[in-house]
Parts: structure tokens; C-alpha cells; sequence
């Protein structure tokens, strides 16, 4: 199956119609329209099939539908419950992406189990997953971080 044109206005406008949602400003959701800007996001990210990436705040999944392509696993973590009904289906063919559902500021400071399938991660502040480090983390960090 083809991914959906995420990058596209009209595509964002047709799904969040779909969700009955909207962007939530006080979330400081933004959807990625530019493809330029993807582009440039996922080649100074300098991803590696092996690599783990930590995206924070995934929205639809404009940015994680690249990610899977190129990294062996992603671990997408977004707050709003509408956003992870569109993840799960902008991502539905994707196996290697784990969607939590989860405010990464209360996460980031304590363990918080991940299962992958019949396999269990602890992520935790150092960024290791399993035996895997996590590469990068990217993703939608709230501006009010203190």
C-alpha cells in the first residue's frame, strides 16, 4: 500500500475532518508541509537501518512515514488520543514503529516499559532501549521545557 501524501494541505484537512479534530495550539501541534524541509530533517539526521529513533510528538505521521523507511525501529510517543487513531492508520503497514501513547515529559523521568511483540524494552533517561541506544530523538518538543 502506497503512504498517504502527508506533506499534502488538503490530504491534513480531509483527515482531520475524518477525526472531527483540529490542531491544539495549546499541544503546539504543527503539521510538516514542506518537503524540502523533510527532506532536510531526514538527511542531517544521518539514519542508519540499525538505528532506534525516539520521535516526540509524531502528529499524523508525516515525519515517522520517512523514518521507517530508513531505521530499523522508531518509537513514536504522542499525548493526543486523536493523533494516535490517524498514526495507527497513516502507519498501519509499517511493523517496525511502536506508537505509545504517552506525554513524553512525564516519561522522560521514569521507566516506562515498551513491548515490542513478545519482547519488553525499558526506555529511561540515558536513551537506552534494550540493547539498543537510541540514535536521535526528534520530534515536536513543547517550548515551555524549563
Amino acid at each position: 500500500m502506497a503512504k498517504m501524501d502527508l506533506i499534502s494541505p488538503k490530504i491534513i484537512k480531509e483527515i482531520l475532518e475524518k477525526y472531527k479534530t483540529r490542531p491544539s495550539k495549546g499541544l503546539g501541534q504543527n503539521f510538516l508541509i514542506d518537503k524540502n524541509v523533510l527532506d532536510k530533517i531526514i538527511k542531517s539526521a544521518n539514519i542508519k537501518p540499525t538505528d532506534v529513533i525516539l520521535e516526540v510528538g509524531p502528529g499524523m505521521g508525516t515525519l515517522t512515514q520517512e523514518l521507517v523507511t530508513k531505521a530499523g525501529k522508531v518509537i513514536a510517543v504522542e499525548k493526543d488520543q486523536t493523533m494516535i487513531e490517524i498514526l495507527e492508520e497513516t502507519l498501519k503497514d509499517r511493523k517496525n514503529v511502536e506508537i505509545i501513547n504517552a506525554d513524553i515529559l512525564k516519561i522522560s523521568n521514569i521507566q516506562y516499559l515498551i513491548s515490542n511483540k513478545n519482547q519488553h524494552f525499558q526506555c529511561q533517561k540515558n536513551r537506552e532501549v534494550g540493547h539498543s541506544k537510541i540514535k536521535n530523538s526528534i520530534g515536536n518538543w513543547e517550548s515551555g521545557i524549563g
